[in-house]
């Protein structure tokens, strides 16, 4: 692999280049996507490396058939983990290149392939957004899981299970569509959506309930609340990736589906619509 070296608080780091951009890529628009979905991958792989790095975990935490949940209690946040250097290193400047590769690509942006790349460009902008997310949740996510207060650090724990389970279960759509199944599409990831988004509203629930029974005090749930609006926002930023980086199809199936993907007002007014029909057949 090739490096260059990249100055960063007084100390020389190594930072990664791009293995697919290329000059011979850009000779046809095909290979220009083919080259920046393969690039849009590595930066992936990395920022999935960070991310769970910053909550205490390995890649092969996620890979393994363990309980993930036991698996957790085994692992420990790093105090001397540096995710500013490891973007720097490993996610800054390989965005940049596809950035300015497919700004850079010749053929009208009219051909199919165009979209393509706009919907690649646009994975490649959620996975920076995760690990910046990652980098703000960082700081509490160390102080708070070492808490005396059991509440406290069940509740981060949670946050870590959240975003580690995502990546389990986006392992095995990746691994889906690379053996060839015709099972995922873009409407498949609705279920993600809807699965985060109550998750998100669970965990606010619970943090007002603590803070009203006085098992946590109010800075700890200001925290607490901060923290899962940076847990939803990685995980919402991964779905999103995962929509258009697990999930090749022509562009105008994709496009007609994407028309039909839930936004967020909508997935909030499913939920409470199933709430309440299940409230109905308890009755």
């Amino acid at each position: 692999m090739q490096f260059i070296e990249y100055i960063l608080k007084g100390e020389v780091v190594s930072v990664d280049k791009p293995e697919y951009l290329n000059a011979a890529a850009m000779a046809f628009p095909d290979t220009v996507v083919l080259a920046v979905h393969q690039e849009t991958l590595r930066l992936y792989r990395h920022a999935r490396h960070i991310i769970l790095k910053t909550l205490g975990l390995n890649d092969s935490y996620v890979s393994s058939t363990q309980d993930l949940q036991q698996l957790l209690q085994q692992s420990k946040i790093s105090d001397t983990y540096d995710i500013e250097t490891a973007y720097e290193r490993n996610i800054k400047g390989i965005y940049s290149a596809i950035i300015a590769f497919i700004s850079q690509a010749s053929f009208t942006w009219e051909m199919q392939q165009s979209g393509r790349l706009y919907w690649l460009r646009e994975a490649s902008r959620h996975i920076v957004e995760a690990v910046k997310d990652s980098k703000h949740l960082q700081k509490n996510l160390l102080l708070m899981s070492n808490s005396g207060n059991p509440s406290v650090k069940q509740e981060y724990d949670k946050i870590r299970y959240q975003i580690a389970e995502l990546f389990k279960e986006l392992d095995g759509i990746q691994n889906q569509v690379e053996q060839g199944s015709s099972d995922i599409n873009l409407l498949s990831f609705d279920v993600f959506k809807a699965k985060i988004k109550e998750q998100d509203q669970q965990m606010n629930a619970r943090i007002d309930c603590l803070i009203r029974e006085h098992k946590i005090t109010p800075e700890a749930g200001t925290s607490l609340i901060n923290d899962s609006t940076y847990m939803y926002e990685i995980k919402k930023h991964l779905v999103m990736m995962a929509e258009t980086l697990f999930v090749q199809q022509e562009e105008k199936i994709s496009q007609a589906q994407r028309e039909l993907i839930l936004d967020d007002n909508e997935l909030v007014n499913v939920i409470e619509t199933r709430d309440k029909d299940l409230k109905g057949v308890e009755k």
